[in-house]
């Protein structure tokens, strides 16, 4: 018999942004503009079963996938078109290990328009009160900061911060944390940044400032000032972060080789271990912590599965005070720091974990005037660094050639994020944006190669002969390089031509916020001129990309364009994805040359769903409340030997009640 459970579904909807970013409070029910009906899906995650202790094979070196299986969409418009709950049932109940991902869609000509999702367990034989909060698709919903969280259904961060550290963490929040916390004119400085923290909780959407008081005893405490830092989770305690890099003041500078911001003075000279949990920090004193060099800017990568963490390039002072670029490789596994060397120094590269301790790197390859921009780290390979070769459309960039005739160049500074999987395998990785590199330097603006040239924005694809499980070792590994297709589009093009920007992608929907598009001459001084732009797009796959003859027939094209503002230009700011395919934006710096300040905001971006269950309806099915579940009475529900057969609600004073406000 199938095992199922009930959920008692409550709705709230969330406004859009308004002047000021001030939330109002939610109203419930539906959305005002008409709906076809609304659906109700559950996805869950089903992991790999653990081996039986009875087994004598030798267990597999390869990561199996989980299983996601989605429900059959359960229609519940009337009761919630008429401003109450309703009961929901026939649900599939979580299995030990399952997670699972409740979401609703309103449905309107043939698309959905609003939704909302919230993780849930659904448990066998129970009645589970849940609240979502609709947020409408392709459009900003505001987090306020000039509101109590009493007043607003979201919370903004509790203080400034711009080039904060920013990590995912193991229960699916973001610790958002140190950074500037002051600035004045070309100079950003953190004078107490480093000791506050906040950890942002997709599912309630408030950002959760941390402990101010410190818990650790016997000098322990000693937390650094921290711009453009770097943390990783711990891989042993996985509570905990490793915090290092980054600088206490740092100066907007014309001429500077490594890029248009530098540290006043050195890098922090200590790493630390936080314990964000007990907000109780200590210096690295072992060898392990010795081992991470304190650079400025280095580029950082974790395995989410493994725990596994690689810490490569920068750039560091020596004792004359000279900045270099680093070709420092660290490796953290299992508790411990393995150091190594890069073929090549790079600053400002990217670092794209692939799974299988296997991680892309890509650009900021200073040392090779951009000629090398591509090296593969897989730590379960006998040759952990291989240097791709690459195939791509154009050809490799010529250093000191002629950028305007450029599609795509190696660049310092951009942001990369994985796109899904092609068909066959192929692994892909999105990189946008970024400074050109040059012979030991980065260029000093984003518009490369001028206004009619082409952006930066580019799908790196590894064929699946050196993906994860290949039999094919002995093929070269290589590089498909190939630009999205802009022509005709040129605000979109100027858009992606930027650095300090936001890059997020749920499954094909690709989200660029804010950034710097026109750092140059003329504001140095004074600081840069954040964006508020807002570029949105679908990347399709396309399984052809993977076959070496089919590299050069044109340049890939990009589909449903979104161009929009933000409520606040924002540059250094947080940029990261929620369960529910919510993009949250908070902090950064904002305003405009003469008038820069740090921002307190948050915003969120809702895109479409992966897969759209409302995709061709276009009108409601006939329906009747017996196949809806049974609505909420008017009077207040009675729970006990006196509620009947027919009690559909569960309160908090149920003892299975769960819910997610």
């Amino acid at each position: 018999m199938e095992r199922s459970g009930t959920f008692d579904l409550r709705i709230e909807r969330v406004p859009l942004a308004n002047e000021g970013c001030a939330a109002a409070r939610p109203v419930d029910g539906l959305p005002p503009e008409a709906a076809d009906f609304v659906i109700v899906q559950v996805t869950t995650t089903k992991r790999p079963p653990e081996p039986s202790s009875t087994e004598t094979s030798l267990p597999s070196t390869e990561t199996s996938p989980p299983t996601i299986v989605t429900s059959p969409p359960i229609e519940v418009t009337a009761s919630l078109r008429a401003g109450r709950s309703v009961l929901v049932e026939r649900l599939p109940a979580a299995l030990k290990g399952d997670t699972q991902l409740l979401t609703l869609h309103v449905c309107s000509g043939g698309k959905t328009t609003w939704m909302g999702g919230a993780p849930v367990e659904i448990r066998e034989n129970t009645k589970t009160a849940v609240t979502l909060r609709l947020k409408q698709v392709n459009a900003l919903s505001c987090t306020g900061g000039t509101r109590s969280q009493d007043q607003t259904p979201f919370q903004a961060p509790s203080r400034k911060r711009a080039f904060a550290l920013e990590v995912p963490l193991p229960d699916g929040r973001v610790f958002f944390g140190a950074g500037a916390d002051a600035l004045s004119g070309a100079l950003m400085s953190a004078a107490d940044s480093g000791a506050y923290a906040d950890v942002y909780d997709s599912v309630t959407t408030v950002f959760e400032p941390s402990g101010e008081s410190g818990s650790a005893e016997g000098g322990a405490r000693r937390r650094a000032p921290r711009i453009a830092g770097t943390a990783i989770p711990d891989p042993v305690d996985r509570g905990a972060l490793f915090v290092f890099g980054g600088s206490g003041g740092v100066e907007w500078l014309n001429g500077f080789a490594y890029g248009p911001i530098r540290p006043q003075g050195a890098p922090a000279p200590f790493a630390e271990r936080l314990d964000w949990g007990r907000d109780a920090s200590a210096p690295l004193r072992a060898a392990a912590g010795e081992a991470l060099d304190p650079r400025m800017l280095p580029s950082a990568g974790t395995d989410p599965v493994e725990g596994t963490s690689i810490v490569l390039g920068g750039f560091a002072y020596d004792m004359s005070m000279a900045p270099a670029a680093s070709a420092t490789l660290e490796i953290i596994k299992n508790g411990r720091v393995f150091r190594d060397t890069l073929p090549t120094p790079r600053v400002g590269a990217s670092v794209t974990p692939l799974g299988g301790e296997r991680f892309l790197v890509w650009g900021g390859d200073v040392g090779a005037c951009g000629g090398d921009p591509a090296l593969l780290i897989d730590l379960k390979s006998g040759q952990p660094k291989q240097t791709l070769a690459i195939t791509a459309h154009g050809g490799l960039p010529v250093c000191g050639g002629n950028s305007s005739e450029r599609a795509w160049w190696s660049t310092g500074y951009h942001r990369a994020a994985r796109l899904p999987d092609l068909p066959d395998g192929s692994q892909r990785v999105l990189v946008v944006g970024g400074l050109e590199v040059l012979d030991e330097r980065l260029e000093l603006t984003p518009n490369i190669g001028g206004d009619d040239a082409g952006a930066n924005a580019i799908i790196l694809t590894i064929p699946r002969e050196v993906g994860v499980g290949s039999d094919a070792t002995a093929v070269q590994p290589r590089l498909i390089v190939q630009p999205l297709d802009l022509s005709g589009q040129p605000e979109v093009r100027a858009g992606l031509r930027r650095i300090w920007h936001g890059l997020s992608v749920v499954g094909e929907q690709v989200v660029v916020s804010g950034g710097w598009t026109t750092p140059g001459a003329a504001t140095f001084g004074e600081g840069p001129t954040p964006s508020k732009t807002l570029v949105t797009f679908k990347v399709s796959p396309d399984s052809q990309i993977s076959r070496p003859a089919d590299v050069d027939p044109g340049l890939r094209t990009i589909e449903a364009v979104t161009v929009t503002e933000m409520t606040a230009a924002r540059l250094g700011h947080l940029s990261t994805a929620a369960v529910d395919g919510a993009v949250a934006f908070a902090g950064g710096v904002t305003g405009e040359v003469g008038s820069l300040d740090l921002a307190l905001t948050a915003e969120l971006w809702q895109t479409p769903p992966v897969v759209d269950p409302c995709l061709g309806v276009v009108g409601p099915a006939p329906t009747s409340d017996a196949t809806l579940g049974l609505p909420e009475a008017s009077l207040p529900p009675v729970l006990g030997d006196d509620a009947g057969a027919d009690a559909s609600v569960a309160t908090d004073a149920t003892p299975d009640a769960q819910s997610v406000q």
